[in-house]
This record gives structure tokens, C-alpha cells and sequence, in this order.
């Protein structure tokens, strides 16, 4: 699903918990789509939310080091797919 700012909270948090199995399926296109959610995580999401007596506060350093795992993983399976033809054994002719 693609995220939008008209995205809400559910559908950033569905998007996140859909796409966190990147490594598993060694998929790097799933690990751009889970750093994109985490991005709009790291937007919408308060540091910390209070109501009563109850507290929750939400690790958004934890998130910033997902975000980068992400984004590496995407970015070294994106590299690794590249191949590079090897003439140096090459006959040469004329």
C-alpha cells in the first residue's frame, strides 16, 4: 500500500507491521516501502502521549536505527544485482 499525507495513523502502522519481514524475504523493494513508513512513524507519531494514568512513550531513536537498517539493506541488495561483464580474459582480435 502506498502512503500518502492523507495516510492514517491505522494505515502507517499496518504498512510498518506488512513490511517488516524485508530480510526474510529478501526483498528490497518490502525494505524501501518499510523506511518510507517509518518515515511518516517518525512524523506522526508523539514522542510521548499521556491519558489518565496511562503513558506511552515511543522510541523514535530505535525507529531513526530501523530506518537506516532499511535503507541499507535496499541499497546493498540494489548494488548486489548490478553485474559487471569481465573482458580482461579476452581473446583480442584483428
Amino acid at each position: 500500500m502506498a502512503l500518502s499525507s492523507s495516510s492514517t495513523y491505522a494505515q502507517i502502522e499496518a504498512e510498518y507491521l506488512d513490511t517488516a519481514n524485508y530480510v526474510a524475504s529478501n526483498s528490497p523493494s518490502m525494505a524501501r516501502r518499510h523506511a518510507v513508513a517509518i518515515r511518516f512513524l517518525l512524523l506522526r507519531a508523539p514522542m510521548e502521549s499521556e491519558k489518565g494514568s496511562n503513558r506511552v512513550r515511543y522510541d523514535q531513536q530505535r525507529w531513526q536505527i530501523e530506518l537506516e537498517k532499511a535503507e541499507g539493506f535496499a541499497r546493498a541488495r540494489d548494488s548486489a544485482s548490478v553485474r559487471r561483464a569481465d573482458f580482461s580474459n579476452m581473446r583480442a582480435y584483428g
